[in-house]
């Protein structure tokens, strides 16, 4: 259970970075503002 969790938080924060990376290509600003709600939500569902 706890293996498949830790699957599932590292599927959902490689979404993220990709989806980091694509709004990054397109606008800097926006991604800069979504970086730290990233990294806070990674770290709550640690």
């Amino acid at each position: 259970m706890v293996t498949y969790r830790y699957v599932r938080v590292l599927q959902v924060g490689t979404l993220k970075y990709l989806e980091k990376l694509s709004r990054d290509s397109s606008s800097s600003s926006l991604s800069r503002d979504h970086l730290p709600d990233s990294s806070t939500l990674y770290l709550l569902l640690v």
